[in-house]
């Protein structure tokens, strides 16, 4: 995916980045960052794939050429933070036995019991 970047010398000069090879090119540290982050390899790849995708379906444009790379890294943090969010609610929640005030519930999957 290509992403016009507005040069800051010239407010009508653009130049072309491929994203895609951005993502190539840096995809292991991408994915180690992502790692850093939250935890697991598959949770990190998840992100990295999450962020290149939001990214190629957004349209976007950047002032300054140099700073695509820092561009997809924030996209990759934000997502590790979601990430960490959405796991941190799901460890706040209470179990089912918890809300059932202490009661198992158990079902076996047989009718009648």
């Amino acid at each position: 995916m290509e992403v016009e970047l507005l040069s800051g010398g010239e407010p009508t000069a653009r130049e072309r980045v491929d994203l895609a090879e951005i993502f190539a090119a840096h995809h292991v540290g991408l994915v180690r960052l992502a790692l850093l982050m939250v935890g697991d390899q598959a949770s990190a790849e998840d992100v990295v794939q999450d962020a290149y995708t939001r990214i190629h379906a957004g349209r976007v444009t950047l002032h300054d050429p140099g700073r695509a790379l820092a561009y997809v890294r924030s996209a990759v943090l934000n997502g590790c933070r979601s990430t960490l969010r959405r796991r941190a609610v799901r460890l706040r929640r209470p179990l089912p036995s918890e809300a059932a005030g202490g009661r198992v519930l158990a079902h076996d999957g047989r009718h009648g019991t």
